[in-house]
């Protein structure tokens, strides 16, 4: 079953989301689309098992999870096997872009979640009543915002633990955020989000508290360990940028700090 949203001139100028179709129990058809689709995409597997490609690598689509599918990115999708059935419903808006960045989305999402199902069903049923164009919008709003919500409280144990874990393994080399965002498969964005809204600090600020700590413990080792080897090896490429944020932090230049705490 598919189903075309109304439109309204109106809606489509001045709401943030304006629904385009929704569609359910549909035995999915391959779609190929080089220059991806004109539209935001929330897609669910009813039944059965798929593949999906795109530019990061394929993935496979599996029953009960849900995908979102940024618009205008290349992707194809089929079958894997006799049974691919879905669920879907497309979107636009002047207001998507935002709420993405909100939420550091990627370019494709997947999340195991029944609630986003029940709500593509529930946004069919309203197609199927004839509800307005204006009202649709408030759905697929809410459609979206559920979607990423689910998604970030199921993510965020997990990879905030991840991340510290890389930067605590790695912190000698000379590794960025955006390393750190690339090795987990999230935005920097998002992992920015995480560390703001679970250690009140950013990612940058964590590593370089890591940084920190192995310079602190290297000080104190030995007396004739050279301040430029503790540097180099905690992930300082330049000893006065070093120097200049141990005394930030601790209010002592790293010498002061060692002849401080080895007596």
């Amino acid at each position: 079953m598919q189903l075309i949203a109304p439109q309204d001139p109106r809606v489509n100028r001045s709401f943030p989301i304006v629904l385009l179709s929704a569609g359910m129990n549909n035995p999915q058809d391959p779609r190929f689309r080089p220059d991806g689709a004109g539209y935001h995409h929330i897609f669910y597997v009813e039944k059965g098992q798929g593949i999906l490609e795109t530019p990061d690598g394929n993935f496979p689509l599996e029953e009960g999870t849900a995908i979102f599918m940024r618009e205008y990115i290349p992707m194809n999708y089929y079958a894997k096997g006799e049974v691919f059935d879905t669920a879907w419903v497309t979107f636009v808006g002047q207001g998507v872009d935002a709420m993405l960045d909100y939420f550091g989305a990627d370019n494709f999402v997947f999340l195991k979640s029944e609630t986003v199902y029940s709500k593509i069903v529930n946004i069919c049923k309203m197609v199927e009543r004839g509800k307005s164009a204006d009202i649709l919008s408030k759905y697929a709003y809410d459609i979206l915002i559920t979607f990423f919500s689910e998604y970030n409280s199921k993510q965020k144990p997990s990879m905030l633990l991840k991340a510290k874990e890389y930067m605590e393994q790695y912190y000698w080399e000379s590794i960025s955020i955006s390393n750190v965002a690339r090795e987990l498969g999230i935005s920097e964005s998002l992992l920015f989000k995480l560390f703001r809204e679970n250690e009140d600090q950013t990612p940058t600020e964590y590593l370089r508290s890591v940084r920190l700590r192995c310079a602190e413990q290297m000080l104190l080792s030995a007396a004739d360990v050279r301040i430029v080897d503790v540097a180099e090896k905690c992930g300082f490429s330049d000893c006065a940028y070093f120097c200049k944020v141990f005394k930030d932090e601790t209010g002592m230049t790293p010498k002061s700090y060692q002849s401080k705490y080895m007596q």
